[in-house]
């Protein structure tokens, strides 16, 4: 019996272990998956890099011969490492390789100085270009010149129109010799051609031009000047007023042309109202107010068309004479009258368009179709205007033989 409740206590120890065992590691389990999912994850930043200067380029890379005194314009170019370029000329040291044939300035200008060729580059950045290599020439080499263009577009009165001169060399290369050249037009009143070699237009008709190198001159090139082009139109009144529906208002057009001179061209110009139903305009400038609203006019030719006029188009309601009360007019003098109008659109504004002016007593004064009233004997009359329809209220006018002087 004794052996018996050994061996069952040994086992009841055994299980105990094990089951310890197993709650450990339970534990630790648990512990090590809390720690794995609350590890914070790290974060990497990446910083691009800066681009750096990779190669440096002249150009031109194949200048044409520059004769001595004379300058070439050169440019770096700077290539990068993502592969953009940008102009790096004012950055870069220029050389020549031979100061005494050929200079260059800072800015990349080299100066032919004496015959014979040199090398040019540029550095920036450690970087050195390939070198150009240009050849400086003697004036004195030159074998024949010629002006460009040859075949010169026909210049309107007033334009200009720039030439260039190059020169052919003994060895058959050729170069720029303008700024060595001196220009001649057979007409100076037709067209003049200035030192640097810009002609100017003056006249209608023909020239030949020609230019001198060293002695050496050019064959002469033809150069025809036309009459003055049109260069803008202008069109008046440029802010008309209200425009009574059935009456009409002319308008004019003045054009300017490139020698600055200034025509009318109202009977050339195609008119145009942007709205025929509010107003219309004839062939002649003459426009016609047929409903209430805005239109915009213009008028054009060979291509150039006006500033628009915005004409405003309403009914008239009521006219009007000014000044209503006018001062005494003296036996002899005039005074002028105006006709004004009031519209539908509650603007007032003067009458643009002829009226019919009327003097009540022609023997007191009388009254021109342009509202000019003259006194003609002592008394008073009444002044009124028709138009379409509508009569003016009367406004009194008082002539007197002289005007009454008060002595303080």
């Amino acid at each position: 019996m004794k052996t018996k409740q050994k061996r069952f206590f040994a086992l009841c120890l055994t299980m105990g272990i094990i089951a310890a065992f197993a709650l450990s590691g339970v534990s630790c389990s648990s512990k090590t998956t809390a720690s794995t999912l609350t590890t914070p994850t790290k974060t990497t930043t990446t910083t691009k890099p800066a681009q750096v200067l990779t190669a440096i380029a002249v150009q031109p890379d194949a200048p044409p011969n520059l004769v001595a005194g004379s300058t070439q314009q050169f440019t770096a170019v700077g290539t990068y490492s993502d592969n953009t370029t940008a102009d790096v000329s004012s950055q870069a040291t220029w050389t020549s390789s031979d100061k005494t044939i050929a200079t260059i300035s800072a800015a990349g200008l080299a100066t032919g100085v004496a015959p014979g060729s040199v090398n040019i580059t540029a550095a920036l950045a450690g970087k050195t270009s390939t070198a150009v290599p240009l050849n400086v020439v003697p004036a004195s080499a030159l074998s024949s010149i010629a002006i460009t263009p040859a075949a010169p577009a026909g210049l309107a009165v007033g334009d200009t129109q720039q030439f260039n001169v190059v020169g052919t060399f003994a060895d058959k290369s050729t170069a720029d010799v303008t700024a060595k050249a001196s220009f001649t037009s057979s007409d100076t009143n037709i067209a003049s051609i200035s030192s640097s070699g810009l002609a100017t237009a003056h006249t209608q008709g023909s020239v030949n031009l020609t230019a001198t190198v060293s002695g050496i001159t050019s064959p002469s090139i033809k150069l025809t000047v036309a009459p003055p082009a049109l260069s803008s139109i202008a069109i008046t009144p440029s802010t008309p007023d209200n425009l009574a529906v059935g009456l009409t208002v002319r308008f004019s057009a003045t054009g300017t042309f490139s020698d600055d001179s200034t025509a009318d061209i109202t009977a050339k110009v195609t008119w145009a109202s942007s709205n025929t139903n509010v107003a219309s305009i004839s062939s002649t400038g003459l426009a016609t107010g047929i409903a209430a609203g805005n239109t915009n006019i213009t008028a054009a030719l060979s291509g150039i068309t006006s500033q628009t006029a915005v004409l405003p188009v309403a009914t008239l309601t009521s006219v009007a004479i000014a000044p209503a009360s006018p001062s005494d007019l003296v036996i002899g003098t005039t005074q002028s009258f105006r006709a004004t109008g009031t519209y539908s659109n509650g603007v007032t504004s003067l009458i643009s368009v002829p009226v019919t002016w009327a003097s009540s007593n022609t023997g007191v004064a009388t009254i021109s179709s342009t509202g000019l009233a003259t006194g003609i004997s002592a008394g008073s009359t009444n002044i009124t205007f028709t138009l379409n329809g509508f009569t003016s209220p009367a406004v009194k006018l008082n002539v007197v033989v002289t005007t009454t002087t008060t002595t303080p």
